[in-house]
């Protein structure tokens, strides 16, 4: 009730206007976070490629487009844009309602649409399109009426439409940008993306109420004015504008291109920024807010800039040709300055450097943000605002209406953008170019502008568009983005920018090396080598019998190899979500054995989230190589609670999943990721293989080691060659790795699940505190198994299989004491002593 009295109180003082600037800030932040975590929500239903972000983006805007476009239809008829507005805002908070209640239903919709075109992807995404384009419309629609109902509300004269444009776009923009670090430092984590989807609901309810009770105050009844006529808009054109003399065609072609050259950016400037800030939650969220942050305060010099003559066709024409020339600089700085030694090796190493904390890295996310795209940013601000100036000015038509036509176009354009940008433009031309061919549409923009002004003087045009070619012309010799792993002598023998990710192949210090979007994921080093051999091989010798197998992952190839180079195996399933690594892969054929042209396996092309819930097909083997880098979130999906179950669930009776996970892993992460995986399987085995290669097996029935089948299965020759090659000669070896089972009760450890994914904030904030332990992340995880291990002896026992007792007993002390031994070596030792003796233990074993 006091609530109530105090929006009374405000209204009845005429602070009106301020309040509803409040509400729609705060409308502003639940729009982007509903963007976020519906994105998330619609990823849980149909996984999570580059398609599936896509149609959900598309829709969105589809349905503020719809929204814009029929609201300009009603102003004439409106009595009271306010109570519409109240009434928008409650659908869109009733609506996130609805969507939790109802999302087992969606789940099952989608579900029998996948399963009814499971083998064609065209037309199963053509209906999943428009089943989300039908279920997104009504909120989408409500949000995209409501800039309009404002301005036309609080607009009853020419001169107050520049200010409320401007004023109301700004504001709901800043809100925007709240929105996004809401959402990304907050909301996913401590609510979960259903409990922020409340959360924003219950936010709506609150704005439409509100407004409700402003909409039924006298107040609110006597701000609008009668809607300037044609005649009197013309008559005000001709004394106050009298430098316009461009069509309202042009100016509406104008709002499409520059809905379409915003978006295009957008996605060019954040695929190239994983290059340099990786692919964290954080990171995203800070490109997202200072791309809107920018919008914004454009959006508010833009009502300096429309006082008096500033808002001529020639003013917006200029501020296309800045936005063209910032935007060159842009494509300068990422593919030129931010790889010289002050931006590499005091630049972005805060973000790698243990000595600084977490906030440091955000810092630096923000800083190359505002480097990259601030100013472009700041431009496209001004220029809508401006935009809607002129066609207001030209149009006769009121406030509402100019606003509706213009919102509407320039979504539509957006549309186009979202979609060309990634489906089209960078896959043909890759990002570079495509930057290149959305500056120059700005800056053909900018000249069709000034050329149509009635100012002859054009030096200042001229010297922009100069320095423009410049800085092309600068740029021209930078083709590829580099990680910072790589140095200049590196030989670049492969590089693609795909649908949704930047493939690359490239030879360093006698290793060859595969990449995605920086993040390397492959290579033929030693280290790397023992991996991929090991979740290959591993899972034989605990079920040798494995017939049919499903590879998580193609990457280079070499671990899908190995697996169907066991002679049992009749079929391989190998799913990549990224397309440009089946032809990567092929540069490995001298350590993958041709992988791409073996008939027992089969690439798919496909995220494995969605194969696994759409796809009947059940195996004896799920190997699953993720890769959890240390700023990487996108594989975050693969340790989920989700994912695990979708995997148990498509195992034959005594299948076998596995997984890697690195002992470098934040301590804290660990320990999730294993309580995790042990709520979707009965069992969870751990071996470990120095130095940080740490192997889970989920199975549903206990482990155990049989040295007879384990040696049968060594003695295939191509299974011996593929790990001789990585330093295991005997089965006993993989016997003395094994850790126990995973049996550390602690319920008090999150789980990490796709809606509370707990992994992707938590490794972020601790992975940089290595430091603080002794002998960092590799001794405290080491002492989490070895404390596991020591608690299980009995289990460990019966596990060694038709071990003698006193072999048994020996295997488990010898593999506990080297255990201990890494420990401590890991807080004092070095690699090569602990190397010496892990080679000593391994010759020890006496069968």
């Amino acid at each position: 009730m006091c609530f109530v009295f105090y929006i009374k109180y405000l209204s009845t003082v005429g602070l009106q206007k301020r309040i509803f600037t409040s509400l729609f800030f705060l409308s502003g932040s639940t729009g982007l976070i509903y963007q976020l975590l519906w994105v998330r929500k619609f990823t849980y239903l149909l996984g999570s490629a580059y398609v599936t972000v896509s149609v959900v983006v598309a829709s969105f805007m589809v349905g503020l487009l719809l929204g814009a476009w029929l609201i300009g239809k009603y102003f004439r008829r409106m009595k009271n844009p306010l109570r519409w507005y109240a009434t928008l805002e409650i659908v869109v908070g009733c609506f996130a309602f609805c969507f939790v209640a109802s999302f087992r239903f969606l789940d099952m919709g989608f579900g029998a649409i996948a399963t009814t075109f499971l083998h064609a992807d065209g037309w199963r995404i053509l209906f999943s399109s428009l089943l989300l384009l039908l279920i997104l419309s009504v909120p989408t629609a409500a949000m995209g009426a409501t800039l309009p109902l404002l301005v036309h509300h609080f607009t009853h004269e020419e001169t107050t439409f520049k200010k409320n444009i401007s004023w109301f776009y700004a504001i709901n923009t800043f809100g925007a940008a709240a929105g996004v670090l809401l959402a990304g430092f907050f909301l996913i984590e401590y609510a979960g993306v259903t409990g922020g989807i409340l959360a924003a609901g219950a936010l709506n309810m609150m704005i439409g109420i509100s407004a409700l009770i402003l909409s039924r105050q006298p107040a609110s009844r006597g701000l609008v004015k009668p809607a300037v006529t044609a005649a009197d808009s013309r008559k005000k054109k001709l004394t106050s504008q009298p430098t316009i003399s461009v069509s309202k065609n042009l100016l509406l072609i104008t709002a499409f291109f520059s809905g379409f050259i915003a978006l295009g950016f957008e996605i060019s400037w954040t695929r190239a920024l994983k290059f340099l800030i990786q692919s964290s939650t954080y990171s995203f969220t800070i490109i997202l807010f200072v791309f809107l942050l920018g919008i914004a305060f454009g959006g508010l010099m833009a009502r300096r800039i429309m006082r008096g003559d500033l808002g001529s066709i020639r003013q917006y024409g200029r501020f296309q040709l800045l936005l063209s020339f910032t935007s060159a600089f842009a494509i300068i700085f990422l593919y030129r300055i931010a790889y010289t030694d002050f931006f590499q090796h005091r630049f972005f190493n805060i973000i790698f450097d243990f000595s600084s904390g977490w906030i440091s890295g955000i810092l630096i996310y923000a800083l190359t943000c505002g480097l990259v795209f601030l100013l472009p940013t700041l431009f496209m601000g001004i220029l809508y605002p401006l935009l809607n100036h002129l066609f207001h000015s030209s149009s006769g038509a009121d406030a509402g209406t100019t606003v509706s036509r213009i919102y509407w176009v320039n979504t539509l354009g957006s549309i186009a953008g979202t979609l060309s940008a990634g489906f089209i433009l960078i896959p043909l031309l890759g990002l570079k170019w495509s930057m290149i061919l959305l500056s120059s549409g700005s800056m053909l923009i900018g000249w069709i502008f000034i050329l149509r002004s009635s100012q002859k003087q054009r030096i200042r045009e001229v010297a922009i568009t100069a320095l423009f070619a410049a800085l092309l012309l600068v740029s021209m010799p930078a083709e590829v983005l580099n990680s910072r792993e790589e140095v200049k002598s590196d030989r670049v023998l492969f590089y693609k920018e795909g649908l949704s990710a930047t493939v690359k192949v490239y030879e360093a210090k006698n290793s060859l090396n595969m990449s995605i979007d920086g993040m390397n994921i492959a290579s033929t080093s030693p280290a790397l080598m023992q991996k991929e051999q090991l979740i290959a091989h591993l899972p034989f010798f605990i079920r040798p019998k494995i017939q049919t197998a499903l590879s998580v992952g193609l990457a280079s190839g070499i671990s899908t190899d190995a697996i169907a180079a066991h002679p049992a195996v009749k079929h391989v399933d190998c799913v990549e979500l990224i397309r440009p690594v089946f032809e990567a892969s092929r540069l490995f054929s001298q350590y993958n054995h041709d992988v791409n042209e073996n008939p027992r396996v089969r690439l798919i092309h496909d995220d494995i989230y969605a194969f696994l819930k759409f796809s009947n097909d059940r195996y004896d083997l799920i190997s699953s190589d993720g890769k959890l880098g240390t700023l990487d979130n996108a594989n975050t999906t693969m340790l989920s609670s989700d994912y695990y179950d979708q995997c148990r669930e498509h195992l034959n009776q005594g299948g076998v999943f596995i997984q890697w996970i690195p002992l470098i892993t934040p301590a804290s992460c660990f320990d999730v990721i294993l309580h995790t995986m042990k709520q979707s399987f009965s069992h969870v085995t751990l071996f470990y293989f120095y130095p940080s290669d740490v192997f889970m097996v989920g199975t549903e029935s206990p482990v155990e080691l049989n040295l007879e089948q384990m040696n049968a299965v060594m003695n295939d020759a191509k299974v011996k060659a593929g790990l001789t090659s990585v330093g295991c000669e005997k089965a006993s070896e993989i016997m003395c790795a094994y850790a126990g089972e995973y049996l550390t009760d602690r319920p008090q450890l999150a789980v990490n699940s796709m809606n509370r994914p707990t992994l992707e904030f938590l490794f972020y904030r601790d992975w940089k505190k290595a430091d603080e332990k002794e002998g960092g992340y590799r001794a405290a995880n080491l002492q989490t198994l070895v404390s596991n291990f020591r608690s299980q002896k009995q289990l460990a026992m019966a596990a060694y299989g038709n071990l003698s007792d006193g072999y048994a007993e020996g295997i488990y002390a010898s593999s506990l004491n080297f255990f201990s031994f890494c420990i401590d070596n890991f807080r004092q030792g070095s690699y090569e002593a602990g190397k010496k003796e892990y080679d000593l233990f391994r010759k020890s074993i006496p069968f």
